[in-house]
């Protein structure tokens, strides 16, 4: 990237940049329905919604046992706090001609699938089973119906098409821990306490991932071939770096030790957040990191250790993710690449964990699935889904949400550009209006429309299907953080949606993630 006055391109790739970082800083048979004997015990098991019901008919699933429900009862949810409006903050750029609007509702009228049909989940999961890999996204990091349908999905894709590797976005020993919960012969019931000790990000300790998991602890006790759990993100040197140097220790130890004092501080102590060290690190002790975490995988040889080089594989890619966050270091030193290693890591992590016949469903954010370049850099600015895209071809395929009104968590961004932490995380609300891609599917239809439709299936020739993939429209697609709401109205930048969505799931209200409670000592 030529150096000097910074670009529109650099500029937004720098927003994006540091809003990807925002979303992981923090350390989802007849008609669906529950007994009614079982309904006041998940009503009394969950806090209510500030909107939306936990047992409209989308939600419910079959496999929601009685034990299940009760192992969901075992986990304490933290209290909600009251919202704050983020509507009339955003521009509404999308403009519709009368000719497109009605033609794009004529073909959403044939298409959709209403999730409150008995057979809605089946048939999207049947959809998307022929693929090796499925990106499965969530309209926040911080809203419940979402990843519940998510969650389900996922289950779906389990126990009726094979898919036996589930992707978490969370770091490499997130999913070891999580792992020993579900796996074969697990005897732990208390989910929240296993999200809790993993370390995973904040945003998923959650009732909704709870759900996931303790479905495919029930799946494991019985199956022949059972599923396991893999996190595939990069934000963990610590725990990475360590697990890599007692592997290599056990076969040389004076060449772990002296890896070790090469990788210093950068390997010691508790995990932390991101950026972390880097914040504080000068070029010189990134570019000695970066050396030994090369010579630390190399040491490793996947034949021989994969789960020792995959932590070192994993070490290296931390290392040159938070490059940008190096003492002295400028987006213009870096190349377009630099700002999304992080997504392309874990593109590589995911294809890794299916191996050479093994099939994954990728549990992350939209952002992240969606099979497009990140903002105006395109192809030369990959999110893991247009990496998969470009790996697996059309054995990628992903899963986008969009809705009508969100109360969501999500930390707030001070004035100064930092995250507050500590205390209980700040709820929101926002109405999606005129130009948002809610407003485009709805278009004065049913408001409280639930349903999932196949964009895949979008003729390409007609003129209001290159309307409605190549026009911006707001999303509301909120990560970990919420920015100041006049930093928000400067930039937030509309999508277009593109051909890097195959399914588009529509809920008309999403209400808060579930937090577990901390668990006591």
């Amino acid at each position: 990237m030529a150096k000097g006055k910074p670009t529109t391109v650099t500029m937004k790739l720098a927003i994006s940049r540091v809003s990807c970082q925002l979303m992981s800083m923090q350390s989802r048979g007849g008609r669906w329905g529950l007994d009614s004997a079982l309904r006041p015990i998940l009503l009394a098991a969950v806090p209510k919604p500030i909107v939306g019901d936990p047992t409209v008919p989308f939600l419910r699933h079959p496999g929601l046992t009685l034990a299940l429900l009760l192992s969901l009862a075992t986990s304490p949810l933290q209290a909600q706090t009251a919202p704050t409006s983020l509507d009339g903050v955003y521009a509404s750029p999308a403009q519709m001609s009368a000719e497109n609007r009605a033609a794009l509702q004529a073909w959403l009228g044939k298409n959709r699938r209403d999730l409150g049909a008995p057979d809605a989940v089946a048939a999207l999961a049947a959809r998307l089973a022929p693929a090796r890999v499925v990106g499965i996204g969530e309209a926040t990091h911080g809203t419940h119906e979402d990843m519940v349908l998510k969650a389900d999905l996922i289950l779906a894709l389990v126990r009726e098409h094979g898919f036996r590797v589930v992707a978490l976005e969370s770091n490499r020993a997130v999913g070891e821990r999580l792992q020993r919960f579900i796996a074969p012969g697990s005897a732990e019931s208390d989910v929240g306490r296993a999200l809790h000790e993993s370390r995973i990000f904040e945003v998923y300790r959650v009732e909704a991932l709870g759900r996931l998991l303790l479905g495919l602890q029930a799946f494991n006790r019985q199956a022949v071939e059972p599923v396991r759990v893999v996190g595939i993100d990069v934000q963990d040197p610590v725990r990475d770096g360590q697990a890599a140097l007692a592997a290599l220790r056990a076969r040389d130890a004076a060449r772990a030790d002296r890896l070790q004092a090469a990788l210093g501080t950068l390997v010691q102590g508790a995990p932390t957040s991101m950026p972390g060290p880097f914040a504080k690190a000068t070029r010189a002790e990134w570019e000695a990191w970066r050396d030994a975490a090369s010579a630390l995988e190399a040491a490793l040889p996947p034949e021989l250790d994969p789960d020792g080089h995959e932590a070192a594989y994993a070490l290296r890619m931390a290392i040159h993710t938070f490059e940008f966050n190096v003492q002295g270091a400028s987006m213009m030193d870096l190349p377009t690449e630099a700002f999304t290693r992080r997504d392309v890591a874990m593109a590589e992590r995911t294809v890794r964990a299916a191996g050479r016949q093994g099939r994954v469903a990728l549990w992350a954010h939209d952002g992240h699935v969606a099979d497009h370049g990140y903002l105006l850099a395109g192809a030369a600015a990959p999110t893991t889904g247009l990496a998969l895209r470009q790996r697996l071809q059309a054995g990628y395929q992903s899963v986008n949400f969009t809705y009508g009104a969100a109360t969501f968590h999500a930390r707030r961004i001070n004035a100064e550009g930092q995250m507050e932490r500590g205390g209980a995380v700040p709820t929101w609300f926002r109405t999606m209006g005129p130009g948002s891609l809610d407003a485009a599917l709805v278009d004065g239809g049913d408001a409280a429309a639930a349903f999932w439709v196949d964009l895949a299936a979008m003729p390409r020739d007609e003129r209001f299907a290159a309307w409605f993939r190549a026009t911006p429209f707001v999303r509301g697609g909120y990560g970990a953080a919420v920015m100041p709401p006049e930093m928000e109205r400067a930039y937030e930048s509309p999508d277009v949606l593109g051909y890097g969505v195959d399914v588009l799931v529509r809920l008309p209200t999403l209400s808060p993630s579930r937090f577990y409670a901390k668990p006591m000592p």
